[in-house]
């Protein structure tokens, strides 16, 4: 039994009352294929977003470590360039969670989106 028409066939002999019809079999394939398709889809444009998120994160924090350890040796630019650097570390933390979630918030609209269209 390698194709659907010879389970169709053994089905019929089986149970003979109950004929099997393998076109709803087979839409139900396709239907699941192209619903998997789509949240694979919804998924890799998800990862795709937070990995560019966290590179210019990351981007962002080394030119605010470079412009910290940069300062003279005076104590006092070096007090200042700490402040500045830890404040603006706590600022870029608070806009880059905020676009993870909206990423996520997205993600997860597509997703449901898809599910209850696969429902129909």
């Amino acid at each position: 039994m390698n194709r659907i028409e010879d389970f169709a066939t053994a089905w019929a002999d089986a149970f003979p009352r109950n004929p099997f019809d393998p076109s709803a079999a087979i839409e139900v394939a396709r239907k699941s294929a192209a619903t998997g398709e789509a949240l694979a889809s919804t998924a890799l444009r998800a990862v795709e977003s937070c990995a560019e998120e966290t590179s210019r994160w990351a981007l962002e924090s080394l030119e605010r470590t470079k412009e910290a350890v940069a300062n003279g040796q005076n104590p006092a630019e070096f007090a200042n360039s700490a402040k500045t650097f830890a404040s603006s570390t706590v600022e870029s933390a608070a806009e880059h969670i905020a676009a993870y979630t909206e990423i996520a918030k997205r993600t997860q609209i597509e997703s449901a989106e898809i599910v209850l269209g696969a429902a129909k």
